[in-house]
């Protein structure tokens, strides 16, 4: 039976030879974990802020997470998202606002940084400079990942069938990405920047 604790301790060190790599060891450490993504449908995160402590003191580490669902795919893909993630950690050490839309949309600073530090960043509608692979795939050479330590991912929660369908709807701001529900199609406006909000499709 697999130990999840080598997947994580692989990911620390392929984390500290991307650091090396791409980041001048200028990263600050984080938390790596492996959690569900639950209902966002992403490959993983990593936090804007410090969330985890040692003894109750203030936060002092920042979280990247890599998400259990998705586990078993290639070592490149997997390298692709921790590097992706940390693209996102060298934003928030360096007050760079890389994303709106609630943390989803990923702007032009994004894709600079990202392409600055070992990504090739290609646009889609809904998630914005956000599709990310590899500039060079002979890093894999060099990180040397221990692929067996991926062989395992949780399974996804299944989705109840048949329920009554929610009617409400879901507008977001286009400028800071606040969002709020109605149950019924209204026309608002973000009170702190005055643009009308859209629903999110």
């Amino acid at each position: 039976m697999l130990n999840l604790g080598k997947t994580t301790f692989e990911l620390e060190r392929l984390f500290r030879q991307l650091n090396t790599l791409y980041f001048n060891d200028k990263l600050p450490r984080p938390i790596i974990t492996v959690q569900s993504s639950g209902k966002r449908p992403a490959f993983g995160w990593c936090s804007n802020d410090k969330r985890w402590h040692e003894n109750g003191k203030t936060p002092a580490y920042y979280e990247i997470n890599i998400s259990a669902e998705y586990l078993t795919r290639s070592d490149a893909e997997i390298v692709t998202t921790l590097l992706h993630e940390m693209v996102h950690l060298y934003c928030s050490v360096n007050g760079i606002k890389d994303t709106s839309r609630s943390g989803t949309y990923h702007n032009e600073r994004y894709k600079a940084v990202a392409e600055a530090h070992g990504l090739i960043i290609t646009k889609n509608d809904k998630y914005g400079w956000h599709d990310s692979t590899l500039q060079e795939s002979s890093v894999l050479d060099i990180l040397k990942v221990n692929s067996q330590v991926f062989k395992v991912a949780r399974q996804a929660a299944q989705t109840k069938t048949g329920g009554k369908k929610s009617s409400s709807r879901k507008y977001i701001c286009p400028e800071c990405g606040m969002t709020v529900r109605a149950t019924k199609e209204v026309n608002i406006v973000c009170g702190d920047c005055q643009e009308p909000m859209t629903i999110e499709s």
